[in-house]
């Protein structure tokens, strides 16, 4: 067998511890707090004591680990890179004879925990190569340990031998009385090892007989699958027959297409029947779609039937829109108001737009207002825009604004807005801004609006409405 094809297995579990931080991260559960934290100090470590080491030449070094870590570090070529670094290291462990890694594995075991990154990889490598030279006995060891060192170095075991006898690994969990170490493995597995190989869950989830650790084995497998692989997801899916236990899952497939095909988790949400809460949570997938790719989204959006562009844009709670187009151009936004049929879904849709510029291109947002008929959303939505420009300080952008903005109730409450705003930090100038509002009804109820201040802002939802414009 070649160099490296003999450590192949332990890159495997290298980048599957590396996923199972990354996963523990996403997907919390309250078992699994203590691993997690594990999971973080043999990866993040304290750097510290890993720079005392550190070699002329910036190469990682444990020296200060012992006389056995030394003897790692000799053995490896100089180099700048650290990713390269960590691989010769491995690679060089995983070549050891039995004697040198039980010399390895009693001094790192000694200090009782991951001192380093370094540290950390030379254990996962010691444990992986014992695994391949002795499995029982690599586990029997590991399960010796405490704390992070007896997690990461079951963990790594477990993940060599199924690599090397997947039959006698799967035996010896099954046989295995350690409930709570197979339930962490089971758990880690679920999240890291679904969307590659699916089947191994439910050949572990065998070897447990406690029956939430499998429900939420399968949940979590299933998720990772929604994320890797939506089709063999949608399948698993149809293999659950409990149906609360299938409402659960259902979320979980949802929340994998959410975050990396979001055009099929919102085909799917759609596909729901009402009530469900895929499809109540539809308009926020849209939302989170349309903050990654606008364009897209606002297609998928007006490709949808009369029905379901009124469902994702009529709520029925009263509240504004708050799509998250913003970063769409204003001629994707032209477009797809004038594919929606219903003009209260183009306005909505153009004052979501407008009000999502008032921290990038406030006048931008301003200056769209006219394509809202509704005359009460668009005084809302410039009151909201006018108040954020305030919050920012960007007296310019409103100046700049005013000076081709045609004189009506719309631009007077944008100024309105802009000098309670103002107000609240200089006084004397948000009066100069209100004596710029050419309504004297509503200029008169800012200036006593700004003798009474109120600490609460004006927004697409409560700003207060002016009177209307006299004739002049």
């Amino acid at each position: 067998m070649s160099t490296s094809k003999k450590w192949l297995p332990f890159t495997s579990t290298l980048v599957i511890a590396l996923a199972a931080a990354a996963g523990l991260y996403v997907w919390k559960g309250s078992e699994i707090s203590d691993l997690e934290s594990a999971a973080k100090k043999p990866l993040i470590g304290r750097l510290k004591a890993d720079d005392a080491g550190r070699g002329p030449r910036g190469a990682p070094s444990s020296k200060a680990g012992g006389p056995e870590q030394a003897k790692v570090d000799k053995a490896l070529r100089p180099t700048r890179n650290g990713m390269r670094s960590m691989f010769e290291r491995a690679k060089h462990i995983m070549s050891m004879d039995r004697d040198d890694v039980l010399k390895l594995l009693d001094e790192l075991e000694a200090k009782g925990g991951m001192r380093s990154p370094i540290t950390g990889i030379n254990a996962m490598a010691a444990y992986a190569r014992l695994a391949e030279l002795d499995p029982h006995f690599a586990m029997e060891r590991a399960l010796k340990q405490k704390g992070e060192m007896r997690d990461m170095g079951m963990f790594t075991v477990m993940n060599e031998w199924l690599s090397n006898d997947r039959k006698g690994a799967l035996a010896w969990f099954a046989k295995s009385d350690d409930i709570e170490s197979k339930k962490k493995y089971l758990t880690i597995a679920s999240i890291t090892n679904a969307g590659a190989d699916p089947d191994l869950i439910a050949e572990l989830s065998a070897g447990i007989d406690d029956p939430e650790a499998r429900s939420k084995a399968l949940l979590d497998s299933i998720g990772a699958l929604a994320f890797t692989d939506p089709d063999a997801a949608l399948k698993k899916l149809d293999e659950i027959q409990d149906p609360e236990e299938r409402e659960k899952a259902e979320e979980k497939v949802y929340e994998g297409f959410l975050m990396r095909y979001p055009k099929k988790a919102l085909d799917y949400a759609m596909a729901q029947p009402p009530g469900s809460k895929a499809r109540e949570n539809a308009r926020n997938a849209l939302i989170r779609w349309g903050e990654q790719d606008s364009g897209e989204a606002l297609k998928w959006m007006t490709a949808q039937n009369k029905d379901v562009q009124k469902e994702l844009f009529d709520t029925g709670d009263g509240k504004t829109p708050g799509w998250g187009f913003g970063k769409a151009t204003v001629e994707e936004i032209g477009a797809a108001a004038r594919q929606l049929s219903d003009q209260g879904q183009k306005d909505k849709l153009y004052a979501a737009w407008a009000n999502s510029q008032s921290y990038s291109h406030p006048v931008e947002g301003l200056n769209q207002l006219h394509e809202i008929r509704d005359p009460e959303l668009q005084k809302s939505t410039a009151g909201a825009i006018g108040y954020a420009i305030a919050q920012q300080g960007k007296t310019s952008d409103m100046t700049r604004w005013l000076e081709t903005a045609q004189p009506n109730d719309t631009r007077d409450t944008a100024v309105a807005s802009f000098a309670r705003g103002i107000a609240q930090n200089n006084a004397a100038e948000g009066a100069v801004w209100a004596g710029k509002i050419t309504n004297p009804t509503i200029r008169q109820e800012t200036i006593q609006a700004l003798k009474n201040p109120t600490p609460q802002a004006p927004s697409l939802q409560n700003i207060g409405q002016p009177g209307r414009r006299r004739p002049q």
